[in-house]
């Protein structure tokens, strides 16, 4: 059995989607045609939360991704949880 997902907030994420630093999020997560983050929710939709974890942790690797997280109080361009 998987790991389930932490609890989600669809409202919060909606709001950081629609939030200049969410937009920028989303758009250097589609470089390159976005394949880490396909497969990050093709695993996380088959209930691969582990795999989808891991999928997104060469993405939060990325300079670019690390800053965004970093104005949107990231740690160290690392969410903890």
């Amino acid at each position: 059995m998987q790991n389930q997902p932490d609890s989600f907030d669809m409202k919060k994420a909606m709001e950081l989607a629609a939030s200049p630093e969410g937009r920028m999020l989303l758009e250097a997560l589609q470089k390159n045609g976005g394949q880490d983050l396909q497969k990050a929710i093709a695993m996380a939709s088959g209930g691969n939360y582990s795999g989808a974890r891991d999928a997104l942790s060469s993405l939060m690797d990325r300079p670019d991704i690390q800053k965004i997280m970093e104005q949107l109080g990231g740690n160290n361009g690392r969410h903890g949880g």
